[in-house]
């Protein structure tokens, strides 16, 4: 069984949650019959009597009867349907193709535009776009509220459905009406879709300094942390380090862990599941920490969610590391994946995480230690985050 924090879906689309995660299954299902218990939940107060009064009804009355005998369609719409009453944006059906799409998500390359997505206060918003992607060459910006993909409105419109909406073949084209704030009437955006490769982790140096950015969490991001923390820092002169986590929607739950495992005792609490019935179970670190002595700064902002948004609670629960930059999104959940063997899959979500001193951010995010704004134009050398990150590690010289 693993799990995987959702991240902010992602409209490469990459998702969340989210595009989250490299994927293992936790268990195998057989498709059902027609609506049995296998894909409907088996509890006793969900009867499937009236889906079956409601089919028979069908079919004995309908025009169109062409379209009963497509039995797919009618199972992917009845379990879509009791999936989408839940109203938990998290908690998803897919059919075949979508999962296809899911997971090839991510991989961390797909065609689409390139933008994180998320629900917040029941609107679709742009978490961010990734730099150099379409949807960030077209002009969409972090915090624009979706109000159309093409022709379709976004009202009640789950993550799922958008990412399903906005990606497509390359070489296409999506337009989003958005709404920004400070403007007073709502734009349209054409965007032309393009291959996404997306790298999980980057390093590069800023006055002595090393900086590593992770933009995702894949199954391999650990490793990848480690080893771009240890060549960056081998041009420094110093054990000082900015850890980027600014526009990193999520992903896998144990990856996250893994990073945390770097720089504390092993064994320690990474983060605690509030599960279903009160119970709160904890998961710990298992590795031998490579950079317990560097001394460390790590970004956030509003696009900092789920899996990035443990990494920096449990840092700085654990290690007193301050956070700069903007309070982060708030995406405090955590989501398993079950697959059913037609090639269908149910996402669900099945706890509440907790940072290792107890705090839930769901819905509320992580407020940095010390907020700074930054302009979403300005280029490197004017990120006023980044810059007081170098300032207050300077600081301990």
């Amino acid at each position: 069984m693993k799990s995987f924090v959702n991240v902010v879906v992602l409209a490469f689309v990459f998702f969340a949650g989210v595009w989250a995660s490299d994927y293992i299954p936790h268990r195998w299902w057989e498709p059902s019959m027609w609506l049995s218990s296998e894909v409907i939940s088996s509890s006793s107060n969900l009867s499937l009597d009236k889906v079956d009064k409601v089919y028979e009804a069908l079919r004995a009355e309908y025009l169109y009867t062409d379209e009963l005998s497509n039995r797919e369609a009618l199972e992917t719409g009845a379990v879509e349907g009791v999936v989408g009453a839940l109203e938990d944006p998290y908690t998803t059906y897919f059919s075949e193709d979508k999962y296809s799409k899911f997971k090839e998500s991510l991989r961390g390359e797909f065609e689409g535009i390139g933008a994180r997505i998320g629900i917040r206060d029941d609107r679709l918003v742009v978490i961010s776009p990734l730099e150099g992607t379409p949807a960030d060459k077209s002009g969409l910006r972090a915090g624009d509220e979706i109000l159309q993909i093409d022709e379709t409105s976004t009202a009640d419109m789950s993550v799922d459905r958008a990412v399903t909406l906005i990606r497509g073949e390359k070489g296409t084209d999506v337009v989003l009406t958005i709404k920004r704030d400070g403007v007073r009437e709502p734009k349209e955006i054409t965007i032309t879709r393009g291959n996404i490769t997306v790298p999980d982790v980057t390093g590069d140096v800023r006055e002595d300094i090393a900086h590593v950015e992770v933009s995702q969490f894949k199954r391999t991001t650990g490793r990848n942390v480690a080893d771009t923390i240890s060549k960056t820092l081998e041009k420094t002169d110093n054990q000082k380090l900015i850890l980027d986590l600014r526009n990193n929607g999520g992903g896998v739950l144990q990856a996250a862990i893994e990073m945390i495992g770097l720089f504390v005792e092993r064994e320690s609490v990474a983060v605690q599941e509030s599960v279903r019935g009160g119970d709160v179970r904890e998961k710990r670190t298992s590795r031998i920490p490579q950079f317990q002595d560097v001394e460390l700064v790590v970004l956030v902002n509003q696009a900092s969610a789920s899996a990035s948004e443990i990494v920096a609670g449990a840092l700085r629960d654990l290690k007193d590391v301050q956070l700069v930059g903007k309070q982060t999104f708030g995406k405090g959940s955590v989501q398993e994946v079950t697959e059913f063997s037609d090639g269908s899959a149910l996402k669900v979500t099945v706890a509440e995480w907790l940072t290792p001193n107890g705090t839930n951010i769901n819905e509320e995010g992580l407020k940095p230690d010390v907020v700074v704004e930054r302009d979403p134009d300005a280029d490197v050398d004017q990120d006023k985050q980044l810059q007081k990150a170098i300032e207050i590690l300077k600081k301990g010289e």
